[in-house]
Formats: structure tokens, sequence, C-alpha cells
């Protein structure tokens, strides 16, 4: 098995007590696992020492309005991201340690695609850990309650928009969509999103607004307005922005409940190194990948369109241009795309919009178990350690020794699958476990319930 490097600026001490099961513990805590096994991680260095990628260049001066059928100039200062001069500037890169943990092979480095402002202090951009989750340690959630900044949602758009039937399917998809694309400014750096009801509001990942209560948003016509940062949850790292509606304000399509497919066409739409309304192809390359996020794991689209810095909250779209999922991360060696690219469902995305904006609550569903892999090759599933005392688990009957090979009607081979599938549901929600116990195929139905209670 080969490596999986991990971008982080993670300082805190971790502390003597690694977390267990079903709780992915708090940023800074310095804990990852794969499988039973436990290591502490290295401290970081300090965030001003040199390391990391060199700054991109400057990119070459853009044709002139006109020039090219609506192309922009580049600004006096060489960014070329057509917004006045100075106020963007390249890529920092990432700024950040690299941990080498022996998971899921390939050298790679995974990190935000957030442009992060060259004058900011601090890098924005951090990475994914491994690890279990914990039965008994509080999870730290950041969270906003939006009613005070009249966040109640708007009309969403049911209907996928009405294609150009004289293009072909992916320009026309693109012309339907990038209208509602948005690129979002803060002082920390540069992200993109999208509007997606009639009220105002903008979808986008947690960490391009982390630590902003406002956001500057540029709109696809260029215009610029003020945002207001509704709420965030770091569990999913979902972001709501609102912004007042306006005459003829685009919104975007969301395919809800329209799964996704291995090898369907894709388009990503964002801000990639300030260059706003850009527009990459690829393909869906796996569904429900598991990908670390600040407090836990998401169940992820991959794709291999490209994602850069500055995607971070834009569109995954399909080819009727309604939207997938929120742009959120990419897996490469250098820091920049390498073809292995992960999104935010859109499903998800949504259920989590919601409740930010209804002041509702952001909790996970939770199981009450310590996983790990099993040893076994010819039996792969998600292998019980331990089961947590008055949890829901041990509730429902799970022991230690079950291996989960199903949660609902979605496949576990590992441990941080059943993590990833176990944390799309709410509390109180009731899931079915395919498990195998003593040479026996049974199922157990888990209420499932809330960290800590």
């Amino acid at each position: 098995m080969g490596t999986f490097t991990l971008v982080s600026d993670w300082h805190t001490d971790p502390g003597p007590v690694p977390p267990q099961a079903d709780d992915p513990g708090r940023p800074g805590d310095g804990w990852w696992s794969s499988g039973a096994v436990t290591t502490q991680l290295p401290a970081a260095p300090p965030l001003d020492a040199p390391h990391g990628p060199p700054p991109t260049p400057p990119l070459p001066p853009l044709p002139p309005p006109g020039a090219d059928g609506g192309g922009r100039a580049a600004p006096p200062d060489g960014t070329g991201t057509g917004d006045s001069p100075g106020k963007r500037r390249a890529a920092k890169g990432i700024a950040a340690i690299l941990v080498v943990l022996g998971l899921l092979g390939g050298g790679f480095a995974v990190g935000r695609a957030l442009e992060d402002d060259s004058s900011s202090a601090a890098p924005t951009t951090t990475a994914a850990r491994v690890q279990s989750t914990s039965a008994t340690t509080p999870r730290a959630t950041s969270t906003t309650n939006g009613s005070a900044s009249g966040s109640t949602s708007g009309t969403q758009a049911t209907q996928a928009p009405k294609l150009d039937n004289n293009l072909e399917p992916a320009a026309a998809a693109a012309k339907a969509l990038m209208p509602a694309v948005v690129q979002l400014s803060t002082q920390a750096g540069l992200g993109s999103g999208f509007i997606f009801d009639s009220a105002g509001h903008i979808l986008t990942a947690a960490h391009v607004t982390e630590g902003a209560s406002t956001v500057e948003v540029q709109l696809a016509d260029g215009r610029t307005l003020q945002g207001t940062v509704v709420g965030s949850d770091q569990n999913t790292d979902v972001s709501v922005v609102k912004i007042d509606p306006f005459d003829g304000m685009p919104i975007a399509a969301l395919a809800l409940n329209d799964p996704p497919v291995v090898g369907q066409t894709v388009l990503a739409i964002g801000s990639p190194f300030g260059l706003d309304q850009t527009v990459t192809e690829g393909i869906v390359s796996s569904v429900g990948r598991p990908v670390e996020v600040n407090n836990g794991v998401v169940a992820m689209l991959q794709t291999d369109a490209s994602i850069n810095h500055g995607n971070s909250g834009g569109a995954l779209a399909d080819l009727q241009g309604e939207v997938l999922g929120i742009n959120d991360q990419i897996a490469s060696s250098s820091g920049d795309n390498a073809g292995v690219g992960f999104a935010i469902p859109i499903d998800l995305a949504n259920d989590v919009a919601q409740r930010i904006m209804n002041g509702e609550s952001l909790d996970v569903g939770y199981l009450g178990v310590s996983t790990g892999e099993n040893p076994s090759s010819d039996d792969p599933g998600a292998l019980i350690t331990q089961v947590v005392p008055g949890s829901p688990a041990d509730k429902a009957g799970l022991k230690e020794g079950d291996i989960v090979h199903q949660v609902g009607d979605q496949q576990v081979r590992s441990y941080i699958e059943l993590q990833a599938q176990v944390r799309q549901h709410r509390p109180g929600d009731k899931v079915d476990l395919k498990v195998h116990r003593n040479g026996s195929d049974v199922t157990v139905t888990v209420t499932l319930g809330t960290q800590g209670r």
C-alpha cells in the first residue's frame, strides 16, 4: 500500500487521549487513525516558515474587450483576474506541513480549492485528516443562526433550465448555469458560490467564508454586492451567504433526488486563481468517496474535471445545467489540479443549507461504536471493535466483532465509509445496517442519536 499525503496547519497539542468512534474530533486535535491503531501527528512548523510551493507567477495578459468575443483586459498589476489593480494576487499555494499516512496510496496532497489572498497573515488552505470517530469527545461546531439577518429561504428552481439547442451539450449547460455562479472574496482569500433561491441565498464551502461575517460577491456580469454569512457547518463544510435579491436575479437549478452516476459528464464552474466564470469538463469518477473535512468525513463525488484554488464553493453541474455538488477539495502532489477533485453532494448541501437558514440543529447522526479495518481481505467492511454502553448501537444490539457491510442501500467497505454514511443522516433517523456476525448475515435497525446524548 502506498502513501497518502495530507496537508495540514494544525498546531494544538492533541492531549493524551485519542478519539474513538463517531466523532471526528476538533480541528487541531492532531489525531489520525488508520484502523485500530491511533498515532499522534507531529506539530506543524510556524505559519511563516518557508514551505509549500512558490507563488504562482503572473498570468499573461488577456485580450482587450471585444478582441476575442468578449475577453477582459488584464489589470496593470498583471494578475490576470480582471479586477482592479492589486485587488487579487497570485496564489500563495498551500502553506502547510505534509503528513504521510499509509492509507489510500498515491502520494497525494489533499487540499481545499481556496485561493489564498497574499495579504492574509495565515493560510486558510487545510486538508483532511483520516481518523476514527469518537464516542465520548464533544464535537465542536461552528454555526451561526441567520434568522436575525432575514435568512428565510426563498423559492428554489424546481425544473432544469431551458437549454440552447443550437449549442453543444456542455456549452448549453454552461450557458444556462454560469449567470448564477458568483465569485466570493474575503480578507482570507477567494472562492466561488452560486445563487440557489429567490431570496438571494448563495451556497458555498464553509472554508471559503471561515472567519468572515461579510463577503464581497462578484456577479457574473461583473457587478459587486455585499453578502452576509448566514451560517456555516463544519461537519459538512457547507456555508450560506445572503445578498439582497434583485430584478432578473439568476437562480441555479439543483439536481435534487437525482443521484449522479459514475462516468457521466460534468462541468466545474468557478473562479480558479481568480479567473471568474471558468468552465472545465470531466466525468464523475466515483460516488460516495469518503473525504475528510474540518469535523469529520463526508461521502463526496469524485471528479476529474479540472478544479484549482478559487474553485472552492463553486458548482459541479450535469449536462442539464443542474448543480450536482459543491466543489470542495483536490488531491494533488503539486497543490494544483491533478485530475482528482471532490464535491459535496447537492442533496446533503441543500439539506444543511435549509437547516442553517431555519436556525435548526446541525447535529449529524451518531452510532456509538469504535471501528477498524477488517483484517480479512475476504470479508471487507467496517469491523466494530467497541460498542459504547447506552449508545444507539448498544440499544440496537450491535456487538463487538460485527462487520458492517451496508448502511441502508449503501455498501460499506471500510470504517471510514461507515463513518461517512452514518454522518449523512440526522439524529432520530432509523437506518438498517447489514452485518456479518459469526458466519451469518443479519440486519440491525438503529435509531441514530446525537453525540453525547
